[in-house]
């Protein structure tokens, strides 16, 4: 059997060659391999509310916009809560989301997926295991209301909420 696929040799032209093909992937794995020894943890990721959080909300991308409002209500709840922004999947911040992770009561993960992909690769790289979800997959943004309510779920014990507002 063979299996084909577009690469590209350094000067962009599309090749099959296995050998060029070979060359280009040890290339790209020297690259993360040198980001993962030049870019601080710190630049990974970022945290925002309480320092010492019940409720540890874990998400990327646009999710951030509805987390932070999110953050400013739960608060007012008496929820204490923080959201861990991850910024970059490679290098991954394993260290830092272990650490954050085991300090919180809960940690959920909020996420534009169907799979929770985000906590996966938390398992996978960080070996952390985030087993609450709070998910939306209508291909509309969470909003905060939602997502407020979202978490009051997850802490009367639902393992997966699943959000639709909007559709």
């Amino acid at each position: 059997m063979w299996y084909t696929g577009d690469e590209h040799d350094e000067y962009g032209h599309i090749t099959e060659d296995p050998v060029m093909r070979r060359r280009m992937y040890e290339k790209r794995m020297a690259k993360l391999k040198l980001a993962e020894e030049e870019i601080p943890e710190g630049r990974r990721y970022a945290v925002y509310g309480s320092d010492s959080p019940k409720v540890l909300l874990v998400g990327w991308g646009f999710v951030k916009g509805a987390a932070l409002k999110a953050l400013e209500r739960l608060e007012g709840e008496g929820v204490r809560a923080a959201y861990f922004h991850i910024r970059m999947f490679l290098p991954f911040p394993k260290e830092a989301l272990r650490k954050y992770v085991e300090e919180a009561e809960v940690a959920v993960a909020v996420e534009h997926s169907y799979s929770s992909q985000a906590a996966l690769l938390a398992s996978m790289l960080a070996g952390v295991s985030i087993d609450r979800h709070i998910l939306k997959y209508t291909g509309r943004p969470i909003y905060v209301g939602e997502l407020v309510e979202g978490v009051r779920r997850v802490l009367k014990g639902e393992s997966r909420v699943v959000l639709d507002y909007g559709h």
